[in-house]
């Protein structure tokens, strides 16, 4: 890295004019250095003309090293994209005027990746869906996400009305180059966020870099008509400078020309080149470079913007109180088709896979033609001796010339014949044909050519064979999606006018900062696993089966989503929701279960006092009978207590019965208390007293065991 360390960064005058700003510098520490450069909307205006001469020669030259090291990628994607533009120019050979007809098979590799893609990606109004984590028992989550997955649409789709359209351009352009990037920024001319479509050869990065993310610095080649740059200068966006005679400079091919695309010098409304360059500067002179970016105009190598590409987020400060690193923004996202096998940053495009393939075809088919053409146009020698003095013959239509002295005409003419195309020829066309179109994924069946005697079934299964290419392509581009959508959160969780938000929502009370908060986890509306509509119904409708037979799965959903599925317009307005729950027979459910549960513990509680009153009385009466009396008693007292179980066995399940039947009429359910007979067995009105085997007032044991003190012995069984 260069050294970036000359001058001091915010001075207003050239250093040496500058007194006092270096101790009064110092005495910031290095946060709040980095916090009086974010303040500064444009760092090149307080800057010498010295320091910003030598800032705008270091991002021209490591420009240009960029640019150099990606000569090779440059060429190739030059022969794809004339390749898929079928560019045919004049050839003079074999000869003057000879066939150069290009087979478009890379541009039909190009348009079945964007028919299929594109419609995967925006589905009707949604583009993004909110995806929810944990327990949500009050839908406070879902509702949020509901929230955002509207709103976020609606900006892509109506509020920026250039994102379908570039969406559109990208999915076919990546196909072709491998790479295309889209940048994402908030406009405050707009006062809203922007999405912009950059092409790769507009992205000019270094070709070994490892990432996006670890790249040193960017460069965008921008263009900007003369009046952007006077918006951009009187909105205090650029410096005032010089740009008059600066359009026609472009940046030099790679084989040292000029750019096909450079405007005519004397279009005065022609766009400018400028350089936005992404990269580290050390402005504050701690001896670590901060992320900036520096827009420099290529025609007169002027500096016209300095604006700190960081925020407090982004700074890292050490325990020591020093800055230990700083992350810049990032503004752009790359979309990949196919990861480059060389490890380079750029990616392949089927201009990369198809390119040899698509030259062989064109010239195997280019000569077939020449041969065709050749074998029709008769030619041959001529004798001298017939008197003909033209070098050549043509005779026209009905046209009969007259020859002089001719014993013979047949031994005087000697044709030359032609064979015509080469079946060989003919055969080797068919087989590239086929090569590429198994590079591309154009088979029959997905362009819709199949045989109308086919089983649905072994269609679907051939179909789902020949997306596998094309659906590890489509999971790049989703993961994409889903880093821009982030780009979008961060921009409207700091950006969106709370009333615009709410204004929105029809003057809900809803804080866009609350509801974009980065747990929010934004994904896109597209499914990487069903890309075609056929993999999206069969999905649905397997789903929506599911639900039929098993009602622990949403019928509702499952019918909404087998609808959208189908691609059914206004699936909202068409499906009647389910009825909520009344809350007035709730309530008098929950009263119903607690009046129940009350008067079970109610019985419960009395069957216990009685029980508790019954036994201190029979053991104050077992206390008073004689020991004579006690071994017959044991035995009575036995046979009574047996009896006693099996009553009460009979009466709790005449209950259960009863609460059973209670239930099925809808009745909550009552909690089950403790069985009366828990703690022993209670005997019944009558078993004591006269008559009832038992002497009136004798004790009566608790499950077979007498109580301390009574002597009386333990039934048989006990401890």
């Amino acid at each position: 890295m260069a050294d970036y360390t000359t001058d001091d960064p915010m001075e207003e005058a050239p250093i040496e004019e500058t007194q006092g700003a270096e101790p009064v510098q110092q005495q910031l520490s290095p946060a709040d250095k980095l916090a009086v450069i974010m303040q500064v909307p444009n760092i090149a205006a307080v800057l010498s003309d010295s320091k910003l001469g030598t800032i705008a020669q270091q991002v021209i030259d490591e420009y240009q090293i960029d640019v150099a090291s990606r000569t090779e990628w440059k060429e190739r994607i030059g022969d794809a994209m004339s390749l898929a533009m079928m560019v045919a120019e004049k050839k003079d050979y074999p000869f003057d005027g000879a066939a150069n007809i290009k087979y478009p098979l890379l541009t039909v590799a190009a348009l079945q990746f964007n028919a299929r893609a594109y419609p995967a990606i925006v589905q009707a109004d949604r583009v993004a869906r909110c995806k929810t984590q944990g327990r949500d028992p009050e839908g406070k989550k879902a509702a949020r996400g509901e929230r955002v997955s509207e709103h976020l649409s609606y900006q892509l789709l109506s509020e920026d009305p250039a994102w379908e359209e570039d969406t559109d351009k990208l999915l076919v352009i990546l196909p072709i180059v491998g790479s295309a990037f889209r940048k994402v920024w908030f406009d405050p001319s707009l006062k809203r966020k922007r999405s912009l479509l950059v092409s790769a050869s507009d992205l000019v990065v270094n070709y070994f870099a490892r990432s996006m993310q670890d790249v040193p610095r960017i460069t965008q080649e921008m263009r900007l008509y003369p009046y952007e740059i006077a918006e951009r200068i009187r909105g205090k966006r650029f410096i005032d400078f010089n740009y008059s005679g600066g359009a026609s400079a472009e940046p030099l091919g790679d084989d040292g020309d000029k750019k096909k695309d450079t405007p005519d010098p004397q279009d005065k409304d022609a766009p400018h080149l400028f350089l936005e360059q992404h990269r580290l500067l050390d402005l504050d002179e701690d001896g670590y470079p901060e992320p900036y970016v520096v827009t420099v105009h290529l025609g007169s190598q002027k500096v016209c913007r300095i604006a700190a590409n960081f925020d407090e987020t982004s700074i890292t400060i050490g325990d020591d109180g020093e800055v230990s690193a700083i992350r810049r923004i990032e503004y752009f996202v790359k979309y990949q088709f196919l990861p480059s096998p060389d490890g380079g940053f750029y990616g392949w495009g089927f201009g990369w896979l198809l390119k040899d393939i698509g030259e062989s075809i064109n010239s195997t088919l280019n000569m077939m033609m020449d041969a065709g053409h050749i074998a029709n146009i008769q030619g041959g020698l001529v004798s001298g001796s017939l008197g003909i003095k033209e070098k050549s013959i043509r005779l026209k239509m009905g046209e009969w010339k007259v020859l002089q002295g001719v014993p013979d005409i047949a031994k005087a003419i000697m044709p030359i014949t032609y064979p015509g195309p080469s079946d060989v020829l003919f055969k080797l066309l068919g087989l590239l044909i086929e090569a590429g179109r198994e590079v591309a994924s154009i088979k029959d069946v997905l362009t819709g050519d199949t045989p109308a005697t086919a089983p649905v079934g072994t269609t679907l299964a051939i179909i789902e064979q020949g997306l596998q290419v094309f659906t590890s392509i489509y999971k790049r581009i989703h993961r994409a999606v889903r880093a821009e959508l982030a780009l979008h959160v961060k921009l409207n969780r700091q950006f969106q006018d709370p009333k615009r938000y709410q204004d929105f929502f029809d003057g809900e009370q809803v804080d866009p900062k609350q509801d974009y908060a980065d747990d929010l986890d934004v994904l896109p509306v597209s499914d990487p696993n069903s890309v075609s509509k056929m993999q999206r119904l069969g999905k649905a409708q397997f789903i929506h089966q599911i639900a039929q037979e098993n009602p622990a799965v949403n019928q509702f959903e499952a019918t909404r989503r087998m609808l959208e599925a189908a691609e059914v317009e206004d699936v909202e307005t068409l499906l009647i929701p389910p009825s909520p729950p009344d809350p007035e027979q709730e309530m008098l459910l929950k009263i119903a279960a607690m009046l129940e549960l009350k008067d079970k513990d109610a019985k419960i509680d009395k069957t216990a006092a009685e029980t508790v009153k019954t036994q201190t009385a029979a053991m104050k009466d077992l206390s008073d009978i004689s020991s004579a009396e006690k071994g017959d008693f044991m035995a009575r007292a036995k046979l009574v207590f047996d009896a006693l179980k099996t009553e009460l066995a009979a009466e709790q399940t005449a209950e259960e019965a009863q609460l059973e039947a209670a239930n099925g009429q809808g009745r909550v359910p009552a909690v089950e208390g403790q069985p009366a007979n828990a703690m022993g067995a209670v005997p019944p009105q009558g078993a004591v007293g006269p008559g009832g085997g038992i002497p009136e007032g004798a004790a009566v044991p608790v499950n077979g065991i007498a109580g301390p003190g009574m002597g009386i012995p333990a039934s048989p069984g006990g401890p």
